[in-house]
């Protein structure tokens, strides 16, 4: 507005024309043309002057410019301000949204507040009610053990201790002053609160012994889970020591290891976490549950370590304990430290014993934590935390730390090798993993007491490595055995630094045991191609290589025959499997295969083509076996065309007897044709008979005496001897003769003589009526039969006393009559 102005003005000065009397002027020398400014000008010299006309273009250009100036100012005050509102008008839409949320915040703060204050007042009026029907249960307890107490005579009560009740309940109870009237009913399961049951508690269906589902039970009774209701860590690890486990590592919730069955006793466990068993937890009355066993609750505990530290084998040191796996290992202090504790130890270690001893070496001091003292175990206990201690004892130091030697348990095993007589000697001290002997000074006296602890025979050692390297573990170097210990164990160890000694340097031993051998693939079964079997190992062969007599007098000694010919490979069919043995050395004179130089099993450069047989030679009967020293057992005795097996007694009346019948338990029943008793039958290890045509054979080829000794039901024994017995052949209805009775059991056998056999289906008697058939009246027995006499092959009956059925059973009339049935008997042979 103020340019416009100007430039009007501009073009008035420029249209009036100046007039004398117009002139105005001041002091400045400028004189005022109306709306004009003109310049007076005075020339030098002269004392008046002239109005000059402005400077009319250069003043527009100039208003132009500033008039340019002044529009830009505006332009960017106007710029500026509308950014201030922009701005102002986004906070305050900013502010009012964080007003408006916060409003809402406010509102559901105050929601929550109140509705979680009012579950937390229907939590105390639930608790409130529990209580007050738990002190009204337990004052009903209190006034009826009070009755049953005022009836029972001053010595009983004075045994019996009643169990504290909870602080809870007694603070109730001196509050009301009386206790409530009124005896709750006899019911299957108790009632009230857990404090007093003796619970029992177990972990099921965790898939390990330290996890699972809680369940619980009162005495005898049926098994129930726990409801996760408030069920914490501290209820937790109050199961897990009961259990004799370490402290808890997680509860588990909501039936996490599968919906248990049956009742759910408990609900709301409260432990404070120190006490011994749940029984002493506070909790809802027994069986009383809102539950399902969707809630059953599960927890998982953790392991107490214990470990022995400082000494020489895995199985001394001194004793160190941690109670959880983040913890530090801390001593064991020994006051009043006792074998029972040291037995209770060396257990959970894994041991079956253990000894404490102030003689026994040094094992160091420990260092750190010393976390138990005043420990007192009764000895049955499974682990330590089961006994009674001091925690963190005060009054104790390093040089007071238990130290001790556990005993058994230290087991050894053979790996790296097909036979069970020869490996990699390994070794697991208690529950320790499995480990290696380093060689170095391992020599065959140690070999010995491995092979002894294995329940074997004697061993040699192996140089290391000889059967592949180990892993884990290297638990032993430079054992020191004499031979004669029963076990590792009893060894000395020079030098437990195993440091400098690698796997390749692992022990072997090659072991003497139990060998079986067979022959097979012979046409007689005293001859055939050699098999033998280390321990429970498979069968296989022996190599020819070196294979001579010697070794087959050994190989036949060991199947109970006489003497034996060695045949060289490809006589007999190829065996297959292993090749067990070469180049066996014998002498000749051993009683196994076994007690042979072996090199080792296994290790061969040969083919099957190559196995090794033998003929055997078997001994005519037991007094043969008898004089080259056997004992009592199942031998086969030589009767063409292949032998037959008998049990030799070799204890009996100077022994050597053949048994050729003996009945003691009724297994093997007796009432046979004609073709089983010839042929024979039974257990040779028990019930049998020899067989008529074994028996002729036997008896013919030598002169034989018999006995009979008998047993009744009452223990008492009688026997008869006769000089003479034979049995003529099959074509003469293997008749008896039999002569020259001795002995206490008085003569039933001797009206016998002469008579033929007969059997259920071949009648042979000479019974005075031809149509009486004596085997099959008189017990079903095969026997050789005059007229219907008794015979020791009747039925077997038992114990029937003297009320037997007549003649039926098995009978020996001259001792105890026809009426009584003996309990064994047994007819045996030897020559004279």
């Amino acid at each position: 507005m103020a340019s416009v102005s100007l430039l009007a003005s501009l073009v008035l000065c420029l249209s009036v024309p100046a007039r004398a009397q117009d002139v105005r002027t001041d002091q400045a020398g400028y004189a005022d043309k109306g709306s004009c400014t003109y310049t007076y000008v005075v020339p030098p010299g002269s004392r008046t002057g002239t109005f000059s006309p402005p400077r009319l273009g250069e003043q527009l250009s100039e208003t132009k410019e500033e008039t340019g100036r002044l529009k830009n100012q505006v332009d960017t005050l106007m710029s500026f301000m509308q950014t201030l509102q922009s701005d102002l008008t986004s906070k305050v839409d900013s502010l009012s949204a964080e007003l408006s949320e916060e409003k809402i915040r406010s509102a559901e703060l105050e929601q929550n507040l109140t509705q979680e204050l009012q579950e937390q007042e229907a939590r105390l009026q639930a608790q409130v009610q529990n209580l007050t029907q738990e002190l009204q249960e337990q004052g009903a307890r209190l006034q009826a053990q009070c009755t049953c107490e005022s009836l029972v005579p001053d010595d009983v009560i004075s045994s019996t201790t009643a169990r504290p009740l909870p602080d809870r309940v007694a603070t109730a109870v001196a509050a009301e002053g009386t206790a409530p009237a009124g005896v709750p009913t006899t019911a299957t399961e108790p009632t009230g609160p857990v404090i007093g049951l003796e619970l029992q508690v177990r972990l099921t269906d965790g898939g390990a012994p330290l996890q699972g589902r809680v369940e619980v039970r009162n005495g005898t009774g049926q098994w129930g889970s726990v409801c996760d209701d408030n069920f914490g860590l501290q209820d937790a690890h109050v199961v897990c020591r009961q259990l004799g486990f370490g402290t808890a590592l997680e509860v588990k919730l909501a039936g996490h290891f599968g919906e248990g069955s049956g009742n759910v006793w408990l609900d709301e466990v409260a432990c404070r976490g120190d006490e011994t068993i749940l029984g002493d937890c506070p909790a809802d009355s027994w069986g009383r549950s809102d539950c399902s066993h969707k809630e059953d609750v599960g927890v998982v505990c953790g392991e107490n370590i214990l470990r022995l530290a400082g000494g020489r084998v895995p199985w001394e040191g001194r004793v160190e304990f941690r109670p959880g796996e983040k913890s530090e290992w801390g001593a064991v202090c020994n006051t009043g430290w006792t074998e029972d504790d040291a037995r209770v130890v060396c257990r959970q270690l894994g041991h079956t014993g253990g000894v404490t001893s102030p003689l026994l070496p040094g094992y160091g001091e420990g260092t750190g934590l010393i976390w138990m003292g005043d420990v007192t175990c009764s000895g049955e206990e499974t682990n330590i935390l089961s006994c009674g201690f001091t925690w963190e004892p005060s009054d104790c130091d390093h040089g007071q730390d238990v130290q001790l030697v556990c005993t058994g348990s230290v087991s050894v095993r053979l790996s790296g090798s097909r036979s069970p007589l020869q490996g990699r000697v390994e070794v697991k001290p208690g529950g320790l993993e499995w480990g290696t002997i380093c060689d170095d000074g391992f020599d065959d006296r140690d070999a010995q007491v491995v092979c002894r602890q294995l329940g074997l025979h004697s061993g040699v050692a192996m140089a290391g490595g000889d059967f592949g390297e180990g892993t884990g573990n290297i638990w032993l170097r430079n054992l020191n055995c004499f031979g004669n210990e029963s076990s590792l164990e009893g060894c000395q160890i020079e030098d437990s630094d195993n440091r400098d000694c690698a796997h390749r340097h692992d022990v072997g031993v090659v072991c003497k045991g139990d060998v079986s051998v067979r022959l097979t693939g012979g046409q007689t079964p005293s001859e055939g191609r050699v098999e033998i079997r280390p321990g429970n190992g498979d069968w296989g062969t022996i190599c020819d290589d070196g294979f001579d007599d010697k070794d087959a007098q050994v190989v036949c000694r060991h199947l109970g025959l006489r003497r034996g010919v060695a045949m060289v490979g490809g006589v007999y069919p190829e065996g297959t499997g292993n090749i067990w043995l070469d180049n066996l050395n014998c002498a000749g004179n051993e009683s196994s295969v076994a007690d042979c130089q072996i090199n080792r099993w296994g290790e061969h450069d040969c083919t099957h083509k190559e196995d090794a047989g033998v003929v055997c030679v078997m001994e005519d009967d037991c007094a043969a076996y008898y004089s080259s020293g056997w004992p009592s057992g199942v031998y086969r005795i030589g009767l063409l065309p292949s032998g037959v097996d008998a049990y030799c007694d070799m204890d009996t009346a100077g022994g050597g007897w053949t048994v050729i019948q003996r009945r003691q338990d009724g297994s093997v029943p007796f009432n046979r044709t004609w073709e089983e008793y010839k042929q024979g039958f039974g257990n040779k290890n028990g019930e049998y008979w020899l067989g008529n045509e074994n028996i002729h054979l036997l008896t013919n080829q030598k002169n034989y005496r018999l006995r009979v000794d008998l047993l009744d039901w009452d223990g008492g024994s009688r026997f008869a001897e006769y000089s003479t017995f034979r049995v003529s052949s099959e074509s003469d209805q293997y008749r008896l003769q039999i002569a020259g009775y001795s002995g206490t059991a008085e003569d039933s056998l001797g009206l016998h003589n002469g008579q033929k056999f007969s059997s259920v289906d071949r009648d042979n008697d000479v019974h005075h009526r031809s149509s009486v058939h004596c085997s099959q009246v008189h017990g079903q027995a095969g026997w050789w039969f005059r007229s219907c006499g008794a015979s020791i092959n009747g039925r077997y009956l038992g114990n029937c006393g003297n009320s037997c059925p007549t003649s039926q059973g098995v009978v020996w009339a001259g001792w105890r009559g026809h009426n009584y049935s003996l309990k064994s008997v047994s007819m045996k042979i030897k020559p004279y």
